[in-house]
């Protein structure tokens, strides 16, 4: 049987991937809608790690005739093809390195990382494999992407076809200024969000969070974790709701 393992990846496409994938998020109103805040890249970062930091960018520029433009907002388009989706790739890795905002690790930086992602990660996945019968055989291959944008953590989602494999592919982005047990909460989420979803038709975020929230703090162990849901405001929610019945 294949050992389960933990690597790191980082580079200038990782980090316009990541981007994209917040821009996406910041254009469809997920971000908003569920209580985070949408800040400057350049304001200080704050022990909140579920603000979402953006490098002041021509996006509109960027991503052109990809928007699109309706009489209350801009969204972008996610159907578009791969081929597509690649110039949207190289258009954002070109702006980053144009205004200096893209600084790669250095080898013994990028080291000492991936030891102390495998010392976190791997035990954590020992005790899922022991607790959740599904994932008992199965391996797991977790690639952590460090990002310097966007928000503090997202993931790769697991769902019911990919558990006919015997290994499981995990991506999970973690922002720099996080805190790396914040990658135990991907890994949470990641196992048990797409499950859930499928289980329970038109689930929200916030059931599937909480799950995750109890799985990060009391499967995996993490004593010092504070619950997603604990740290969101209500504020943008509020303003949000406001809004919609004027």
């Amino acid at each position: 049987m294949l050992m389960d393992s933990v690597k790191l990846d980082y580079s200038l496409q990782t980090e316009a991937k990541s981007l994209i994938h917040t821009v996406f998020g910041v254009s469809n109103g997920f971000y908003i809608k569920n209580g985070w805040n949408v800040l400057p890249y350049k304001v200080p970062y704050s022990d909140n790690n579920s603000n979402v930091y953006l490098p002041e960018l021509n996006y509109i520029n960027i991503f052109g005739s990809y928007i699109k433009v309706s009489e209350t907002d801009r969204v972008l388009n996610m159907s578009e093809s791969a081929q597509c989706k690649q110039t949207w790739v190289k258009a954002v890795s070109k702006a980053l390195h144009t205004n200096n905002l893209f600084a790669p690790l250095t080898e013994n930086k990028t080291k000492q990382l991936q030891k102390e992602y495998i010392e976190l990660l791997l035990p954590a996945v020992k005790k899922i494999k022991k607790t959740i019968s599904i994932y008992k055989n199965k391996t797991f291959k977790i690639t952590v992407i460090p990002t310097q944008f966007g928000v503090g953590l997202s993931f790769s989602i697991l769902r019911k076809d990919k558990l006919t494999s015997k290994t499981l592919d995990i991506d999970i982005k973690i922002r720099n200024d996080a805190p790396s047990c914040l990658l135990l909460e991907g890994l949470a989420s990641s196992i048990s969000r797409g499950l859930y979803e499928q289980d329970v038709k038109n689930v929200g975020w916030r059931e599937t969070e909480s799950i995750s929230d109890f799985i990060t703090k009391y499967l995996l162990d993490c004593k010092d974790y504070t619950p997603t849901l604990a740290k969101i405001s209500n504020k943008n929610i509020k303003v949000l709701e406001e809004s919609l019945t004027t």
